[in-house]
Formats: C-alpha cells, structure tokens, sequence
C-alpha cells in the first residue's frame, strides 16, 4: 500500500501544475489495485495531486503484479475498483463475470502504440510473415497484447493460427528471449524501455485495423456499483481531470511516473508516453469485442453497452 502523506512530501516539487494535496477530511474510501506501471498510473497521479481529496474519495492504492491478479480481489470484496486489459475483461463477461467499466485507461492509436513486440537483436523476425509458426510469450494468455498481435499477423500475410502462446511472468520475459526460450513478446512500458537498453529490438505493430483501441480502464463488479453508486460517480469524475492533468503534463509527471515504476527518470524521458482517454468511444469497445469473438476468444459478440457501469 503507497503511504500518501509521505508521497506527497517526496514528490511536491514535482507537483507545482497540480492541485496541492488536501487536508484529512471525512471522505468516501476506496481501496483500488494497481500495478507498477504507466499504463496503470492514473490513480497514482490522482492521489499525489489531490484530484480524489478534492472529489470526497479517500484513496488506498494496492500493489498487484499485473491486472490478473487483482480481479480476484475485486470478487472477494478485497478491492473496490481495479485496472484490466479489455480482452480479459471481454473474456470474463463471456464467461458470466460480474465486471464493468467504470472510466477507461489508456487509448492506442498508430500515433501512440501502446506496445511493440520484442525480439532479440539477431532475431530474423522483422515483419508479421515472420511470426508464423513462432512463439510468442505473453504475461497473461488472452490478455489485449495477444489479441493486437494476432490481428496486426493476419492482416499484414501472416498466419495468425500458426503462433503459438506462451505464458511467461513479466520478470523473467526478456532473460527467456536471449536464452531463446520463445521468440518474442509483446511488451508495454517500463519494460520497452528496458529492453531497448538491453539492446532488443521494438516491431511497432502499424496497420493494425482495430486501432485506435482502448488498451485498459478501471472495472469493479455490478453488484459494487449499485451498493456504491454516489463514490462510483466521484472516482469516474477525478480519474477524468487525472487523465487531462497527465496528458498535458508529460514533464511534471515524469518524477511522479519514475517513482511509482521504480525506474530512473531518464529512462522514463526516453520511453514511449501514453495517452489516457477521458471518455469512453463505444466504436472502439465494440471493435475489440468482435476482434476477440473473430480470433476465439470468446465464442460469439455481445454490444458494448453491457461493459460499461452507466455512472459518468
């Protein structure tokens, strides 16, 4: 759990575009599941600068070590809200979990990828053609990276069938690609940056026809959402001036990103930013429901509607 009045005092240089963070009030508590990266980073900026004290949320951040690994808590009742990829979460309505959307994370375009698939500087892998019959390494099998790469292969010669998935933790995918134990991975920020330091080469998915999508949001289950509507609605209104914040401060942001990733801020200065979407685009929630029910997985689509919480 991140101690918020020791975060504000480590980081208020940083924070001088920001609200400053406020004092102790009688606030709605939330408990939310992160994990250590920027794709993941909006309620980290919205707690060091004061957008959830401002909305009535008294905000406790949880550090998991991926997205998978919160959902289980947010079942429990552990967690109030936490972060998903789309696909997981495509994949968990299909299966008759109880998750929505309450606002959404980051939104990739072939302007600002979210992601670039790995692969050793001597691979032969250059183009998707390459990829058939390779494997790829995954952290989470049926997570929104598989399903990206999958299209970005079929519609660009290669054969999406022919890959086979392997999942392997995110701490170990860039040993298993120099021992050669898989042939690529597609990875996101911090670890892209690592890898370009470790001298891997980065294959920028381009023409891939479900961009621009949304790579991830911030879900709770239904029954959560009618118990706790009025705080629903205030997160969804703080993660919005949090996402507006991030995106026009890149620099202020930058120590704040560093610390929560536990990476230098030179090597987030180097990184490939994100951008956070403010609203939802249903077009784009749709696109991804049919391109998992197209690429199995999930049997049939389902409207979009039916992932969204309808609070804000």
């Amino acid at each position: 759990m991140i101690d918020r009045r020791a975060f504000c005092a480590s980081v208020a240089g940083a924070l001088a575009s920001v609200p400053r963070c406020g004092a102790a009030q009688a606030n709605a508590a939330l408990k939310i599941g992160v994990f250590a990266a920027e794709v993941a980073a909006q309620p980290f900026y919205g707690v060091a600068g004061g957008f959830f004290k401002k909305a009535g949320l008294d905000v406790a951040l949880e550090t998991f070590t991926s997205g998978a690994a919160i959902a289980p808590g947010l079942v429990s009742g552990a967690l109030d809200i936490g972060v998903l990829d789309w696909t997981s979460v495509i994949r968990a309505h299909a299966r008759g979990l109880p998750f929505v959307y309450l606002t959404p994370g980051i939104l990739t375009s072939t302007a600002t990828p979210g992601f670039a698939v790995v692969v050793p500087a001597d691979s032969p892998i250059h183009e998707a053609a390459d990829f058939n019959n390779r494997t790829i390494a995954t952290n989470g099998i049926g997570n929104i990276g598989q399903l990206a790469t999958d299209v970005w292969i079929d519609r660009n010669g290669g054969d999406w069938q022919s890959v086979k998935w392997l999942e392997v933790p995110l701490a170990t995918t860039l040993d298993g690609l120099r021992q050669k134990r898989f042939d690529a991975s597609p990875l996101a920020e911090p670890w892209l940056g690592v890898a370009r330091e470790q001298g891997f080469r980065l294959i920028f998915p381009s023409k891939n026809p479900i961009a621009p999508y949304l790579g991830n949001g911030w879900i709770a289950t239904g029954d959560w959402v009618h118990r706790n509507a009025d705080a629903a609605r205030r997160f969804v209104g703080a993660m919005r001036e949090t996402s507006r914040w991030a995106n026009a401060h890149g620099a202020a942001a930058a120590p704040l990103l560093a610390k929560f990733t536990n990476q230098d801020v030179t090597t987030i200065a180097k990184s490939q930013r994100y951008f956070f979407a403010e609203t939802f685009t249903p077009a784009y929630v749709q696109a991804l429901i049919d391109a998992a029910a197209r690429y199995k997985f999930i049997n049939d689509a389902f409207p979009a509607s039916e992932l969204f919480a309808g609070v804000g």
